[in-house]
């Protein structure tokens, strides 16, 4: 199933990564002059997946790279604002950009028309993590079960509606997905990021939408969101009583959703090397993996080559699901 990570992917190539001797400061200052700042472009509002791990990464990357790794949010378009701006600039490693790879993946394998080409022009830098999703309702919603919210919507045509955070999205996709397999028709509702469309779910003017743990957590523990269904393949050890779509009858919709740090393509290899092993050391370090996994989004520890062969094969699973529902840019 598109853009699902299994835990064991991400994890992999934890062995060679030990063997494998981090490249230090000392050459991050040869490579970075003391002085300039980095700008890590995050083309998603504030308050989301992408934002609060630029924000946390930035910090870390900020040391590791001996320079000011600043983050410029430019959101829009479905991220794909501030991925354009990234691709079109010099390839020198003072720009740089961290998104959630599944917009990039769903318009590569549609072939949607967003101003720039995810695969060539972007060189894969460094995948974070991959995160769990859920199917989220409103604390007060009458839905208790991804079965009730999909009899609702047979029952009476056209009444419900779905937030996203944009156009050609994982969670638009996971929604058409569903419309497709159910036989339904859920009316999507794009924002320009996951964190703006809550206020509304928990208001009820928008009846569900796909929220990570990290943006969704506490609303749960406060009950002002409730997740009804993981859109996954497996349920998760986060909330192991939650179950998937998959187990409700509808198997194909199973996503989760990646970040990971990008640069314009033609990056050298010296970069994409040293932001890659500094990333994945500090992803290692026991207080932010704990961190993050405690977030439903266990730190990945992927080569270069490994993450572009990853979205590679993401685009090539893609395509006949996309042409199959006729998954449409606007």
């Amino acid at each position: 199933m598109p853009h699902q990570i299994h835990r064991r992917t991400l994890l992999q190539g934890a062995a060679a990564a030990a063997a494998t001797p981090f490249l230090g400061t000392a050459l991050a200052k040869d490579i970075f002059p003391k002085g300039k700042p980095i700008t890590l472009v995050c083309p998603w509002a504030p308050g989301g997946i992408a934002d609060t791990t630029a924000r946390r990464m930035a910090q870390s990357l900020s040391t590791a790279l001996a320079a000011q790794v600043v983050v410029d949010n430019r959101a829009g378009a479905n991220g794909n604002i501030g991925a354009a701006a990234v691709a079109r600039s010099a390839p020198d490693g003072y720009t740089l950009l961290l998104t959630l790879h599944d917009g990039m993946v769903t318009a590569k394998a549609a072939k949607f028309q967003i101003g720039y080409d995810p695969i060539a022009d972007l060189q894969r830098v460094a995948l974070i993590g991959g995160s769990d999703i859920y199917w989220t309702v409103a604390g007060n919603s009458p839905f208790k079960t991804i079965t009730e919210f999909v009899a609702h919507a047979k029952a009476q045509p056209g009444t419900l509606n779905f937030g996203s955070n944009g156009i050609g999205s994982s969670p638009h996709l996971a929604m058409e997905l569903l419309n497709n397999a159910a036989g339904i028709n859920i009316t999507h509702v794009p924002f320009r990021g996951g964190a703006q469309a809550v206020p509304e779910v928990i208001a009820g003017r928008v009846h569900a939408f796909m929220a990570t743990p990290q943006l969704g957590l506490q609303h749960f523990k406060a009950g002002s969101l409730r997740p009804i269904a993981l859109v996954g393949q497996q349920r998760s050890p986060l909330y192991p009583d939650i179950p998937t779509i998959a187990e409700s009858g509808y198997p194909d919709v199973a996503i989760s959703i990646g970040v990971g740090i990008f640069g314009p393509r033609g990056l050298p290899r010296s970069i994409v090397d040293l932001v890659n092993q500094e990333t994945r050391k500090i992803l290692n370090a026991p207080d932010m993996k704990a961190r993050f996994i405690a977030e439903g989004f266990p730190p990945a520890n992927l080569s270069p080559a490994e993450y572009e062969a990853m979205i590679a094969k993401e685009v090539a699973r893609m395509e006949p699901l996309v042409k199959r529902i006729n998954f449409q840019q606007a």
